[in-house]
């Protein structure tokens, strides 16, 4: 959801990947050098800590990790803090703290991006009408999402109008 700056090196890396991914015979030839060439890469980045240890499942990022899938797989559902805190087998507070550190984003606000990304991917690949996204996804009564949301909303319903032919 959240990534770090992306480095000369990094994109450099990437776009030879994916120059790569378009060409049959490089990809045959080079493919699996090129992710190698990525693997190695981002582990030498400034998040390979982060990744050493959660694929090596230890430490809080492998317990945050659990509370991501729990979120990625229940967007949809209205979730607390409290309840991905659970599924990490944190108190709200470490969870909290561990969870923005891991992430760069509070747990409210990455569900925020979450639920957004999947509004825009259904809007932009079913075609759906703008007000229909929200169906479904988790949110109440429009209490604060007014505030929260009414930049959010104003860009989906342009996308919408925008792939409708409205503008």
């Amino acid at each position: 959801m959240t990534s770090v700056v992306l480095d000369d090196t990094m994109r450099g890396c990437v776009e030879r990947l994916l120059r790569c991914l378009h060409d049959p015979l490089e990809c045959k030839v080079m493919g699996q050098a090129r992710l190698r060439e990525l693997m190695f890469t981002v582990l030498r980045g400034p998040q390979a800590d982060v990744l050493r240890a959660l694929v090596e499942q230890h430490g809080q990022f492998a317990r945050i990790s659990a509370s991501l899938n729990h979120l990625h797989e229940h967007y949809t559902e209205p979730l607390n803090v409290e309840t991905l805190a659970r599924c990490a087998n944190m108190s709200a507070s470490t969870f909290h703290e561990h969870f923005k550190r891991s992430t760069l984003l509070s747990p409210v606000q990455y569900l925020k991006r979450l639920r957004l990304l999947k509004a825009q991917q259904l809007l932009l690949g079913r075609g759906w009408a703008w007000p229909r996204w929200r169906i479904g996804w988790g949110t109440r009564a429009p209490r604060s999402s007014a505030a929260s949301t009414s930049a959010t909303s104003s860009a989906i319903q342009g996308m919408s109008e925008r792939r409708e032919g409205v503008e």
